[in-house]
């Protein structure tokens, strides 16, 4: 009787060991499963991730291509179209005006340029209202006037601001002395503190001694096009 009672003690520790046993093998198998699936996953975000960042390197460089395809051709239709030097450039409105214009774009903070696709230089200048001021009136053919202003080449380039440097404007004074052509004949007359004009200026009005060097030219080069803002 007691020998029974060793024998089913025994058996019952030895059954409990087989269950520690097994379940001890169990977890192992569960923790590694759950290590090979957390490896995989990892694994397969890096790919995502390494995936994305080739697309988006290939799109740039894309993009980028196509800017300067875009700017190469704007040149070469410049080029090859050069302006009539018998030609006396006036001053159009922009409302008559029939072809495609720059449109200058975030005018309350930093200006920025857009040339739309299949821009052509004007051979007159244009000069477009983009926002009538509500302040005091200033004649400058015989008032100062102090102004913000950006300016850009036909790359988009831009070439100088008073908005970029933060001057706080630029004064001009009566009658416009000592400014290109394009700045005397657009901006002469009546405007608003607040007024903001663009001015798309041919070359036969801007820096006549400086020649459109080519497409990756940054400087005062070619036909031109200003943002300009009356601030007092």
């Amino acid at each position: 009787m007691a020998n029974n009672k060793k024998r089913a003690k025994n058996a019952a520790e030895e059954l409990k060991r087989l269950a520690r046993f097994e379940e001890s093998k169990r977890k192992k198998v569960k923790r590694r499963n759950i290590i090979t699936v957390t490896a995989c996953a990892i694994a397969a975000f890096a790919v995502v991730v390494t995936f994305a960042v080739v697309s988006v390197n290939l799109g740039t460089k894309t993009d980028d291509q196509a800017s300067g395809e875009t700017k190469q051709a704007r040149f070469d239709a410049y080029q090859n179209t050069p302006p009539d030097p018998a030609y006396t450039p006036k001053v159009v409105d922009a409302s008559e005006y029939e072809g495609t214009l720059p449109i200058i774009e975030n005018q309350d903070a930093t200006p920025t340029i857009a040339y739309p696709d299949g821009y052509t230089v004007p051979q007159d200048l244009v000069v477009s209202t983009l926002a009538t001021g509500e302040g005091d009136e200033i004649d400058t053919s015989t008032q100062a006037a102090k102004i913000n202003y950006s300016g850009w080449n036909l790359n988009g380039d831009e070439f100088d601001s008073s908005i970029s440097k933060q001057t706080g404007g630029f004064d001009v004074q009566p009658g416009l002395p000592n400014l290109i052509d394009g700045w005397k004949m657009g901006l002469m007359g009546k405007h608003k503190i607040g007024d903001k004009l663009m001015l798309v200026i041919p070359q036969a009005l801007a820096y006549k001694d400086k020649s459109l060097a080519g497409p990756d030219d940054t400087t005062a080069s070619g036909p031109l096009t200003f943002f300009v803002e009356f601030i007092g």
